[in-house]
């Protein structure tokens, strides 16, 4: 049997009880309204954990209130749209973007749990989200969306861990196993394809996208006001909400940024503006048709590909960030790591070399062969010619047996 603990709380882990194997760390404390020593599992078997748990335990201690008193709250109630992006917008700075984007993966996670019976946050186990991700993958969801989901989830079950509405996540320590693809960099031969076949609407943007190394938003939401044809310049920036202009803003800090315009695209560009589609503010204005311009443009991009016979590789559809890709590589040779970082608009260099630079061996050998270490030696230390030789015998020996110098 344990001692009662001296201090106010204490963790202590109980190997068994009452004869039944007990395998999870459990808080031993005072109770601030009763004065009664309280045991209480802590519902873990990680050391860490509980003792992070004995922590808040003390601060709870001492504004003289219960910790282990949790109200209970439901799945529906918790992961409602519009309650967790609330809560996303007062703990975390986000793109308003990216908190809808995890509107439709919460909503999935709700019906599921509600099929499955689950009502309280607390009763989730480790197991139902393992559970509710196989389900997602039979349904035919991809690895990539899968491990977006989870972190979605994750990111809601950590949210009600600061609120202390729970003791531990439930999705701790689960993985989602993506295939290891390696990056797709289009050939010299498909991108001249899809610069001269492609449809005209198509073939512009797509232009624009390679030349520049622009993300999809930021050729998708370019305005004639953020294009200077005197001086060259392309600006990208974020703006708010106005009449005919939607809100948007650039994926990070780094990516507002001024980018010299390059001439294939100021002949796009100059012959976009002498024939302007109507009143538009936007130099594509046909995708802001759309209630998502970004999806609409990789759609398009991915049925051209199609129709002039660039496969999928790997089981993956050619996207329009292999084409930034392919011209952030190919500049590599050229652009210094910290100018190819501000051209494709990073905040560090690492990223740009880690996920966008992939140097072929054809490049790297190319690269060499201009080298041509022998030669270059040879050409510096040129051997002299047979007539410049010189003779072991001295010169004033030469000038004695020559005879055309008596």
């Amino acid at each position: 049997m344990l001692k009662r603990p001296r201090s106010t709380h204490t963790v202590v882990y109980r190997p068994k009880r009452k004869g039944k194997p007990s395998k999870c760390w459990v808080l031993h404390y005072r109770n601030p309204k009763t004065g009664k020593f309280t045991e209480k599992s802590t519902g873990t078997t990680d050391r860490r954990a509980a003792q992070r748990l004995a922590v808040k335990l003390g601060e709870h201690l001492a504004r003289m209130r219960d910790p282990l008193n949790i109200p209970r709250v439901r799945i529906d109630e918790w992961f409602e749209p519009e309650r967790f992006t609330e809560r996303l917008r007062r703990g975390l700075s986000r793109r308003e973007k990216t908190i809808q984007n995890h509107i439709p993966k919460i909503r999935s996670f709700t019906r599921w749990a509600d099929k499955q019976g689950l009502i309280y946050l607390d009763e989730l186990k480790k197991g139902d989200v393992e559970s509710f991700l196989t389900a997602e993958r039979l349904r035919g969801l991809s690895p990539d969306s899968a491990r977006q989901t989870l972190a979605t989830i994750r990111l809601g079950l950590n949210l009600a861990i600061e609120d202390e509405l729970l003791h531990e996540n439930p999705s701790k320590g689960i993985r989602v196993a993506v295939p290891d693809r390696a990056p797709r960099i289009f050939t010299e031969f498909e991108i001249h394809k899809m610069l001269t076949q492609f449809k005209p609407t198509v073939r512009d943007f797509t232009r624009l996208v390679y030349y520049e190394a622009l993300r999809v938003g930021e050729a998708c939401h370019l305005r004639w006001e953020d294009v200077d044809l005197d001086r060259e310049l392309i600006r990208i920036r974020g703006r708010n909400a106005a009449e005919e202009i939607k809100a948007w803003e650039p994926k990070s800090k780094a990516g507002t940024r001024v980018l010299p315009m390059r001439a294939k695209v100021k002949e796009i560009l100059d012959r976009l503006y002498v024939e302007p589609n109507g009143n538009s503010p936007y130099v594509f204005p046909h995708l802001q048709k759309c209630r998502h311009p970004e999806r609409q443009a990789q759609k398009q991009f991915r049925k051209e590909c199609g129709r002039i016979g660039i496969l999928p590789m790997e089981g993956k559809d050619p996207s329009l960030r292999d084409l930034r890709r392919s011209q952030l590589t190919e500049l590599a040779h050229t652009l210094s790591p910290y100018e190819l970082q501000s051209f494709a608009g990073h905040e560090n260099p690492q990223t740009t070399s880690q996920y966008y630079v992939h140097l072929k061996s054809e490049d790297l050998g190319r690269r060499l062969a201009q080298l041509d270490l022998p030669t270059l030696y040879e050409d510096l230390y040129e051997k002299p010619s047979p007539s410049l030789e010189l003779s072991p015998q001295p010169i004033a020996s030469q000038c004695l047996t020559d005879t055309s110098l008596r």
